[in-house]
């Protein structure tokens, strides 16, 4: 398997002349500070006529979402995240994709796949889910393929396994027709996902999303999930909709459910 390093190369620092944009006589700004990077400019200089990068964002990632993913949602993952796993994953068989597998929290709990293929866009999140892909029950494969452009064959898996990820897809109505596609005839969708709230808190989670998602690796708290779920031509076989955290935080109610393609 290539290494990391090798996967994906880091971009070279990106400096420019930005003396223009003091408001500074050009004459009194020392020379180091004429060629700086774009992220020590918001520092120096406090402004900017670009928005503000997401939490971490590279090319071709979030580098310090990565890193900070699994410290965070740590006791979360133990108190709730854990178990639903368990019972959502314990018994899917065959060829399963885990899409969007993010770090790899989702391995520990398949037994019963004869192959798990855990799909990762993100070259950051992707180098964990590898070190923890080596470990898991199940034989793994990691890819690099995006939820909206999945690389693989039609009908090629008997389960896709979506956790903690359509939140985050750039488009969610094209990643579930992707889903459709690459499942087997029969084959089973597996969600746990926070979705949009049923009632006026709904209306804050469209509110604060923009800044949300830039410090969230791109999560959209204000999603229908479900709904989507259904208009991609799903029928929902079990649905458990729980609440497990305060009323104020953004990312509630939570959905864990399984469905399969209207015949």
């Amino acid at each position: 398997m290539a290494s990391f390093d090798d996967e994906y190369e880091r971009p070279a620092p990106r400096t420019r002349n930005y003396a223009q944009n003091l408001s500074l006589p050009v004459s009194l700004i020392p020379p180091w500070s004429q060629r700086i990077s774009v992220a020590a400019r918001y520092t120096l200089t406090g402004m900017s006529r670009r928005p503000l990068p997401r939490l971490g964002e590279a090319r071709g990632g979030h580098r310090l979402f990565a890193a900070l993913y699994d410290p965070l949602t740590a006791s979360f993952e133990r108190a709730v995240l854990a178990e639903r796993r368990r019972a959502l994953l314990g018994d899917l068989t065959g060829v399963v994709l885990d899409l969007g597998a993010g770090t790899g929290a989702n391995l520990v709990h398949f037994r019963g796949p004869a192959r798990v293929v855990a799909a990762e866009p993100d070259p950051w999140m992707r180098k964990r889910l590898t070190a923890r892909a080596a470990a898991a029950p199940v034989p793994v494969e990691v890819s690099r393929d995006r939820a909206e452009q999945l690389g693989f064959e039609d009908a090629s898996f008997d389960a896709v396994v979506c956790a903690c990820v359509l939140c985050s897809v750039d488009d969610l109505a094209a990643a579930l027709a992707e889903i459709g596609r690459v499942l087997r005839p029969g084959g089973q969708l597996a969600i746990l996902e926070h979705v949009r709230a049923e009632d006026g808190f709904a209306k804050w989670q469209r509110r604060f999303q923009p800044l949300w998602s830039r410090v969230s690796g791109g999560c959209h708290p204000d999603r229908d999930i479900a709904g989507a779920v259904t208009s991609a031509g799903f029928a929902f076989e079990a649905k458990d909709m729980f609440d497990p955290v305060p009323p104020w935080v953004l990312t509630r109610p939570w959905l864990q459910a399984t469905a399969r393609l209207d015949a």
